[in-house]
């Protein structure tokens, strides 16, 4: 076993997502032929320690394929590039999959669902509010039905190893939390030449005293 996953190495040496899928895909065909299902479940966990595949994500997706005997884990894992994750988005996969003591995912889970208006306009919004919502955040891109769910997990956990740290979660909440008050900054302007034009004077006095606090606020960031 150990040659076959010396190869797939050797055949995807690249260390990104797509490099990854690749050497899971070419080790499962092998794996399926096993009998034994605790010679399969090892043989998965040493190729998911060898190709760095630290995520208990996707650890568990690839027993599972090993478990069942699929033929794949490339739908799941897959992401179009047009539909890449940002970085705040990923930070926000990773910290959220982290193991239920961790202060970054805590610290996380904790602001996402005091402000959800935070994530709710993000692309990934969908994946993040699954792992919100997940009873056992490491079984959900195993068990989600939902394809474009498993997609971004999968993008977002198998393109690092690095654990997030507490910092990284602060700086990229705060960095989260600036971009929805610049929206609202822009927002305002335009509501404000609106009222002005048509002589809405309450309507004038209402949104500026809204955008002189959300200046302030802003230069205090």
């Amino acid at each position: 076993p150990d040659y076959l996953i010396a190869r797939a190495r050797t055949l995807f040496p690249a260390r990104n997502a797509e490099a990854k899928v690749k050497a899971i895909n070419y080790l499962l065909p092998h794996i399926r032929r096993m009998p034994n299902r605790i010679s399969r479940d090892e043989f998965a966990a040493d190729a998911a320690q060898k190709l760095g595949i630290d995520s208990a994500l996707m650890r568990q997706e690839l027993k599972q394929a090993a478990a069942t005997r699929r033929d794949s884990v490339a739908q799941a894992a897959r992401t179009p590039a047009n539909n890449a994750l940002s970085g705040a988005e990923q930070m926000l996969i990773r910290a959220l999959a982290a193991k239920p003591d961790d202060a970054a995912r805590l610290f996380v889970e904790e602001r996402l669902h005091r402000e959800p208006e935070l994530y709710e306009s993000l692309p990934a919004q969908a994946a993040i509010s699954a792992l919100l919502g997940a009873a056992d955040p490491s079984r959900l891109l195993a068990d989600s039905q939902d394809a474009a769910v498993r997609s971004m997990l999968a993008q977002a956990l198998l393109g690092s190893a690095e654990p997030v740290s507490e910092h990284l979660a602060k700086e990229t909440i705060a960095t989260l939390e600036r971009g929805r008050m610049e929206h609202r900054q822009r927002e305002l302007r335009a509501l404000l030449a609106a009222a002005s034009r048509e002589g809405r004077q309450e309507d004038v006095q209402r949104l500026s005293d809204e955008k002189l606090a959300l200046d302030r606020a802003l230069r205090q960031f």
